[in-house]
């Protein structure tokens, strides 16, 4: 199980045309710049995330509704989303961290470049 956390944003609605953040009137410091520049409580988590899509910050967000009413009729805002808990299938999970870039040719046994499915973080 894993807790999949609400963004508030129905995907396939939001184009990231940016329409939503403008009319917000909550003002919150910006994590990703340091809490040097301000963000929206509807904002982009940082310039290139992939896919460009939006997510509420349900802790800050007033639920005015101006969001949603400035979305129209790409209804991509819910203003209703909870957090909820997903049942997500794998085999295995290996994390690992550090700074040098692991051999991972010299670990035969893990099927690099002979299975499909395993992959390196590079």
């Amino acid at each position: 199980m894993a807790e999949a956390e609400a963004k508030g944003i129905v995907g396939g609605g939001c184009n990231g045309c940016g329409d939503c953040e403008a009319p917000c009137p909550v003002i919150k410091p910006n994590q990703f710049e340091v809490g040097m520049k301000p963000r929206k409580a509807i904002y982009i988590n940082h310039p290139q995330v992939v896919p460009l899509l939006y997510t509420i910050d349900f802790d800050a967000c007033v639920k005015c509704g101006l969001c949603v009413t400035a979305c129209g009729e790409k209804k991509a805002i819910d203003l209703e989303a909870k957090d909820e808990f997903v049942t997500v299938k794998v085999g295995t999970v290996i994390l690992a961290t550090g700074f040098d870039i692991f051999p991972i040719e010299k670990k035969e046994e893990w099927g690099y470049k002979r299975y499909e499915n395993v992959i390196t973080s590079l």
